[in-house]
């Protein structure tokens, strides 16, 4: 049986899982969301005009071999905590006879 889409929450949620452990690159996150680039790209840039995730200055990764053209992203502080309320009501709606 097929899994039906996810919705853009679901894929964010999974971007601001990932980048709560460590900061990433695009094609990391890409990968590990499980999606393609225009969708990660759109929600990236969702995530980014509001506040929970930010580019960092490539020179604080240096043990990510970074090539020139690549970009590293991290959580905010506002986006952690947004992480942390989207578990919290993952947690609920699973715990509960709704789904």
């Amino acid at each position: 049986m097929k899994k039906p889409n996810r919705s853009r929450i679901e894929i964010a949620y999974k971007i601001l899982t990932m980048l709560s452990r460590r900061p990433r690159k695009q094609t990391h996150i890409m990968y590990g969301a499980n999606t393609s680039w225009f969708p990660m790209k759109k929600i990236m840039t969702a995530l980014m005009d509001q506040g929970f995730v930010e580019v960092i200055d490539q020179g604080l990764t240096d043990r990510m071999k970074l090539q020139k053209t690549e970009i590293v992203y991290r959580l905010t502080e506002k986006g952690s905590q947004l992480q942390k309320e989207m578990a919290e009501i993952r947690k609920k709606l699973n715990s509960s006879s709704l789904f």
